[in-house]
């Protein structure tokens, strides 16, 4: 439909089709995200460390009484091995920004080097 909208010039409707979709599938603007990627040398090491971050992800969860958040992952990422790294990633969709604060300071804590990215919001989940 959005390429059909486009096609005619007609702005508006493509953009009530876009919103209506983004409110659907829970995107912004009515939903955050924070997706956290691992990355190491050894694929082993890559998926430990998502591991121990998702369980930092679900205290923090837990503790805070958090209920409004879905989690995609944890999962290889869609660019698996990049730059002889291989990579692990998790998507955290929630409507509260400050959950996802939250969320993203405790995981930043655990970063060693550059072995984690944590992006909110990303413009995509490569």
């Amino acid at each position: 439909a959005g390429v059909k909208y486009a096609a005619e010039y007609n702005a508006k409707s493509f953009y009530e089709n876009q919103i209506n979709l983004r409110k659907q599938f829970r995107y912004p603007p009515f939903t955050r995200i924070l997706q956290i990627i691992t990355q190491h040398e050894k694929q082993e090491n890559s998926l430990k460390k998502m591991n121990e971050i998702k369980k930092i992800i679900d205290t923090i969860i837990n503790k805070n009484k958090f209920n409004d958040i879905n989690i995609l992952g944890p999962a290889p990422a869609p660019l698996f091995k990049l730059r002889n790294k291989y990579r692990y990633s998790i998507i955290l969709k929630c409507g509260n920004i400050n959950e996802i604060k939250i969320i993203g300071a405790a995981v930043k804590k655990e970063r060693r080097g550059n072995d984690v990215l944590v992006i909110v919001d990303p413009v995509n989940t490569l």
